[in-house]
């Protein structure tokens, strides 16, 4: 098997994976009260899950993040962090906001 063909299944896979669920997800969401204890254990345990994500990649990065500097880890984390509130929660520009802070760190600091 090619690396091309490789990548495609890995991608069919993965798509194949969640997209039901996702589907499934929107289909059923207008049944559910967003006051509902359960949706806000669902909604606090995905949360949780987010924040370890993000503790991780910033203290125990692997693969090429591993050899940037933690400072521009944190940097970058700062900036999106401090980004995103001010804008109410717009994800995108505090995304590229932190994703260029973390570039110029790594730029200046080499």
């Amino acid at each position: 098997m090619s690396n091309t063909q490789s990548v495609l299944l890995i991608v069919a896979l993965g798509f194949l994976a969640t997209e039901p669920w996702r589907w499934l997800g929107v289909a059923f969401s207008s049944h559910f009260n967003e006051d509902d204890e359960i949706i806000k254990y669902v909604r606090t345990i995905a949360t949780a899950f987010i924040a370890a994500l993000v503790v991780r990649l910033i203290f125990l990065p692997s693969g090429a993040l591993a050899e940037s500097e933690l400072a521009s880890r944190l940097v970058a984390l700062g900036g999106a962090s401090l980004l995103f509130m001010m804008m109410k929660g717009r994800l995108l520009p505090a995304f590229v906001t932190g994703l260029g802070l973390f570039l110029l760190c790594e730029f200046l600091m080499k």
